[in-house]
């Protein structure tokens, strides 16, 4: 197997390098903050009446895949062929497919590593590449034989990668621990920049058009890279606490989840809710007009992207839900420190959301 030593691997800790920020790009966080706290009890789940036009929002548990790992799965991602892949703490990544009659989930290969996989990311059909907690970046076939799936490690972070997020056809970006955003080169098998400003864990990368990368993590603040020109370009205020995920909505909006519960909408008409009891782990898209939020407080919400209210609340997990995913099929696939992987299907007879749906 290869390895890539890249940029002449640098003395940990390092002083972060303070870049030169501007504010000349289309994400201007700054302009008419309202800062209004939004309840979201009261829209828990009493007054959605008005919501029923659209089921996007109605979900109810369909099928649970009980122990899908040994220990928390930390990361799911939709493959090319409409599968999924998980990996856990348990030092294993497997490949799943879904039934779509039944929603019966059922294993279709299993990969153990020797260290824990934070991060999943299928570059091209079958290519995987996973970030360890170790500070490797490893790649994947998914087509060859067992003994013969790791194909490469890409070396150069120095503590563990916690994200991975393409690019391009040619160059995908890690997010580690060790405060940097490095770009890579795919097929080159090298590390072609880093980004550097942020002052600890980052947490949380996410692509917002060709150029721009959005982070933040432990030091609270959230930055937008200019990766091609190599500068931060944006600087935010701090938040009060750890932010944990971050996410694009459909129309263009960037909102942040932290552990204090809090869900932030930044941007012209900033605003933030107190979405959950505990930490807001994972965000994600659910058509044009909803998105969910999953937390440590065991529960998945769906919310209303114009009016910024909960339409639903999902239990179900027996522990914190570290991912939710909007499956290609129309359904929300949610996993958990419970081990399991549970699928909600959408609600096509316009279920009233006050019904019991699991």
């Amino acid at each position: 197997m290869g390895t890539c030593e890249c940029c002449h691997r640098r003395e940990y800790i390092k002083e972060p390098k303070e870049p030169n920020y501007t504010n000349n790009y289309n994400y201007n966080f700054q302009q008419q903050k309202q800062n209004q706290e939004i309840n979201y009890e009261k829209n828990d789940i009493n007054n959605n009446n008005q919501h029923n036009e659209n089921s996007y929002k109605n979900f109810w548990l369909k099928n649970s895949m009980e122990e899908a790992h040994n220990d928390a799965i930390v990361n799911l991602i939709e493959l090319h062929n409409k599968k999924i892949m998980t990996c856990s703490y348990d030092k294993s990544m497997k490949v799943w497919s879904i039934d779509n009659t039944t929603k019966k989930i059922t294993c279709d290969d299993v990969i153990t590593v020797e260290n824990k996989t934070m991060c999943l990311l299928e570059f091209e059909p079958n290519k995987i590449l996973f970030g360890s907690q170790t500070s490797e970046i490893g790649l994947i076939d998914l087509a060859q034989s067992q003994s013969k799936k790791i194909l490469f490690f890409f070396r150069g972070h120095l503590l563990g990668v916690n994200c991975l997020v393409k690019l391009n056809q040619k160059l995908f970006a890690s997010a580690s621990n060790d405060t940097d955003i490095r770009i890579w080169d795919y097929y080159n098998r090298q590390c072609i920049k880093i980004l550097s400003g942020h002052d600890s864990n980052i947490f949380c990368l996410i692509k917002l058009n060709d150029n721009l990368l959005c982070s933040s993590g432990a030091d609270k603040i959230i930055k937008i890279f200019n990766w091609e020109e190599n500068k931060c370009v944006y600087n935010s205020d701090e938040n009060n606490t750890w932010i944990k995920s971050l996410l694009k909505l459909k129309n263009g909006t960037i909102i942040s989840g932290s552990d204090d519960g809090v869900i932030k909408f930044w941007g012209e008409n900033e605003s933030q809710i107190k979405a959950h009891e505990d930490s807001v782990r994972n965000l994600c898209n659910i058509g044009d007009k909803y998105f969910a939020s999953s937390s440590f407080d065991k529960t998945v919400k769906i919310w209303d992207i114009k009016n910024r209210d909960c339409v639903q609340i999902l239990h179900g997990h027996l522990d914190k839900v570290i991912c939710v995913l909007f499956h290609s099929d129309g359904y929300l696939i949610t996993c958990s420190n419970d081990k399991t992987i549970k699928i909600w299907e959408q609600d096509k007879n316009n279920i009233n959301l006050n019904t019991n749906l699991y």
